[in-house]
């Protein structure tokens, strides 16, 4: 049985198959932008999604350096390499507006200490300075003629709880420390958007070490004079 169209149907079939192509078309213009939306979406999450859980990872490894180092140095160093070479490991350094070690109301609170605007958990209320507190940032160094962490030399910052005064003797102090960062959208349409990008403030806290667990305080401190 022939099934090929005669000379009278085939304008009809061409026709026809005109409309589809043209539908799909039409079909192919709708969906096309809303495909790229959604792609570029999906990227800008999940770039956003790495920075925030390196930072968190970053935050909580630096908590702990701080923690277990803080009485034994002269200075923040080995908490500030610890962020640098964990969380922030292939981020933008200079997106960190900051970075701020701060001694904490308690192992149960993040606030800074005796600082009562801040609301426990949540760092978008974090108020910089803290009361007892050391602030860095990333800048050059003359000296070593690279980037790296110094104190932020901007007037009027105390930087008053450097390691010499933390308290490492039971009940000790609480060290946190605050990480401010920048992240910045990767699709240069979204550069006009809330500023280029997004705050993503982190902060996490852990108790210092004690360096004598006697319950005899007097010894304790006779032990801390010594060192």
């Amino acid at each position: 049985m022939n099934t090929q169209p005669t000379n009278l149907e085939r304008p009809k079939v061409l026709r026809r198959a005109t409309r589809r192509k043209g539908q799909g078309i039409v079909e192919f213009a709708l969906v096309f932008p809303i495909l790229i939306v959604t792609i570029l979406a999906m990227v800008e999450f999940g770039m956003y999604l790495k920075d925030s859980l390196g930072l968190r990872y970053a935050t909580l490894t630096a908590s702990r350096t701080v923690a277990a180092e803080s009485t034994r140095t002269s200075d923040d160093s080995a908490a500030l390499l610890t962020i640098s070479n964990t969380g922030l490991l292939g981020l933008n350094l200079s997106a960190v507006e900051y970075i701020e070690v701060y001694k904490a109301k308690g192992i149960t609170d993040d606030c800074p200490y005796q600082e009562d605007s801040c609301v426990t958990g949540d760092p978008h209320t974090y108020i910089s300075p803290a009361p007892f507190s050391m602030r860095y940032t990333w800048q050059y160094s003359t000296t070593l003629h690279t980037y790296t962490w110094g104190l932020d030399p901007t007037p009027g910052l105390l930087n008053n709880w450097h390691p010499g005064i933390r308290n490492d003797i039971i009940p000790t102090d609480v060290a946190g420390v605050y990480v401010k960062y920048h992240h910045y959208w990767v699709d240069p349409l979204m550069h006009d958007v809330n500023g280029g990008g997004i705050l993503i403030p982190i902060r996490s806290i852990m108790p210092i070490e004690p360096s004598c667990y006697s319950s005899d305080a007097a010894f304790c401190h006779a032990q801390h004079l010594a060192r």
